[in-house]
């Protein structure tokens, strides 16, 4: 199990009393003072400046991270959990484990007194049903491992800062052997792109690392990153096959890589300046490495439209509502046209 550390940048004041670590927001005042200090010191010096983000969540995540007991390490391993769902991921789950989960379907109820974490092996469609039969109690244990644009959903369910899981393997048939996406890092070396972040993070880790699978702890912010990116890979991939007679998702990528590359240089672009998200280089590179792994997948625009395409094109519809230009003019062109043209469908 890989702990990856993101950059943060924020304005506060962090100070360490008994061995531990708090951190608190600046006051009116003391944003003031330093904002004069500030603009002395530009007079004197002219240089490269930094930006800074008011945003204190990753900062308060690491020093949370810091204060954390080894009691509390020990206590969130893995352990006995729920299992909502057994399709292939759920099975998966249950298969890693050591044999003393419980195993529910979608809807089942469950017990408010389990200690372990929740794992929702559901789609995104299903959750609330999860959700509904969740005690409040236990809420902040399930672990979510949809994928697509559901931050939205998330947020309207309560779950924004819950356990989230980026996964970048996939089974193909139920009881399968799992298929890793797997690149190479700065030290040559196979890095797994699977990534979890929140409570449960180091559970749902040590689990899939039991099948050989490479996992990072990451915080949220890198989760986020990761999040958007397969978001990118999953809409390019599914367009660019359809308006091409429906080709799997390896094909998309080995007959038509470069205007997979011009799709999610865009995409991405879109995510840097629209949702102030900045993703890796080689975006393009590592949707090739995740449709290698799909090779028995179909394109189909239509599968989770608003999670995928949709959510970007409904940026597209609110800009030509305002008289504005498409921000994702390639992504509305093959939309567009190839429903002009028949032959794709949303």
């Amino acid at each position: 199990m890989k702990v990856r550390c993101g950059n943060f940048k924020m304005a506060g004041f962090i100070s360490c009393a008994g061995g531990a670590f708090t951190f608190r927001t600046s006051s009116l005042q003391e944003r003031r003072a330093v904002a004069v200090n500030v603009q002395h010191v530009a007079r004197r010096r002219v240089g490269p400046c930094m930006q800074g983000y008011s945003d204190s969540r990753p900062l308060l995540e690491y020093f949370e991270s810091l204060n954390r007991k080894p009691e509390d390490v020990e206590r969130l391993r893995d352990q006995a959990s729920v299992i909502v769902g057994s399709g292939r991921l759920g099975t998966f789950l249950a298969n890693v484990g050591r044999g003393d989960d419980l195993v529910l379907p979608k809807g089942g109820l469950i017990p408010p007194d389990h200690p372990g974490p929740v794992y929702a092996c559901v789609p995104a469609a299903q959750l609330e049903t999860v959700v509904s039969a969740c005690p409040e109690s236990k809420l902040e244990d399930l672990v979510l491992v949809q994928e697509g644009a559901v931050e939205s959903l998330f947020r309207r369910l309560g779950l924004q800062d819950n356990t989230r899981a980026h996964l970048c393997f996939c089974i193909p048939r139920l009881g399968g052997k799992p298929r890793e996406m797997v690149a190479e890092d700065a030290a040559d070396e196979d890095d797994g792109l699977t990534l979890v972040t929140g409570k449960w993070a180091t559970a749902f880790a040590e689990r899939i690392e039991r099948a050989e699978l490479k996992c990072s702890v990451v915080f949220s912010q890198a989760y986020r990153r990761g999040y958007f990116e397969k978001l990118v890979w999953l809409s390019a991939l599914h367009l660019i096959g359809s308006v091409h007679g429906g080709l799997s998702l390896s094909e998309t990528a080995a007959q038509h890589r470069d205007e997979l590359e011009d799709l999610t240089y865009e995409l991405a672009r879109f995510i840097r300046f629209g949702l102030a998200v900045s993703l890796l280089h080689g975006t393009a590179d590592r949707a090739c490495l995740y449709a290698a792994t799909m090779a028995h997948v179909k394109a189909d625009v239509r599968e989770d439209f608003d999670l995928r395409c949709g959510f970007f094109y409904g940026f597209a519809e609110l800009a030509k509502a305002k008289g504005l230009e498409s921000p994702v003019p390639m992504l509305t062109d093959y939309m567009e046209d190839g429903k002009a043209r028949g032959l794709i469908d949303w």
